[in-house]
């Protein structure tokens, strides 16, 4: 089987990116361009990076992510199909899990996650379809309003609690969830909670 690349070097003085650490960057440092598929084990976000571009970290080999304690905008399927990903470290900053979609779609390996918090979106598929995703700890005093259309869309997960602070739950966001406990309904109504969990 051929291997893919595992890490990217440029020459010194390039004029639109930079390498650092075998990831492509642009020349600031302000956004990570590609992660090389091949690249496993664990890697940090440096506290430089502002924003993730589009399918970054996609089909890497990476087990663990730890985030930075600095705010990074997400972009369109930036990890997913991380098929070895098994943990995620979020630190204290990140308060938005997109805004774009399918962040973390597919991520196979991936059984648990805990949500800090400051989290206050989740984005429109962003757990679809992690195919072994059983657990979701939502931190007490969280500050999560919206989870969005199919956020944990087949996702397994044994038993979901949707905090008080949620204002909006998306359609099928819940679907494969086994059992979901909404700790008010002042926000939300009986039919928002069957749109989540009903195909």
């Amino acid at each position: 089987k051929k291997k893919g690349v595992a890490y990217f070097d440029l020459t010194e003085g390039h004029l639109s990116c930079m390498t650092k650490d075998g990831i492509l960057f642009s020349k600031d440092g302000t956004e990570l361009l590609c992660c090389p598929k091949e690249r496993g084990g664990t890697y940090q976000i440096p506290e430089t990076v502002e924003r993730i571009a589009n399918y970054a970290f996609y089909s890497a080999k990476l087990e663990t992510l730890v985030f930075s304690n600095k705010p990074v905008r997400m972009g369109k399927s930036c990890f997913s199909n991380c098929h070895d990903l098994k943990q995620i470290q979020f630190g204290e900053a990140i308060q938005e899990i997109g805004p774009e979609e399918k962040v973390f779609a597919l991520c196979d390996s991936l059984e648990d996650v805990v949500l800090p918090p400051q989290v206050k979106e989740i984005g429109v598929q962003a757990f679809s379809l992690c195919k072994r995703l059983k657990r979701v700890q939502v931190c007490e005093n969280s500050m999560l309003t919206k989870i969005k259309d199919q956020a944990f869309y087949r996702c397994p997960i044994t038993h979901f609690t949707i905090p008080d602070s949620v204002t909006r739950l998306g359609e099928c966001s819940l679907v494969g969830t086994k059992k979901v406990m909404v700790q008010s309904m002042e926000n939300l109504t009986i039919e928002k909670v069957l749109r989540a969990v009903c195909a």
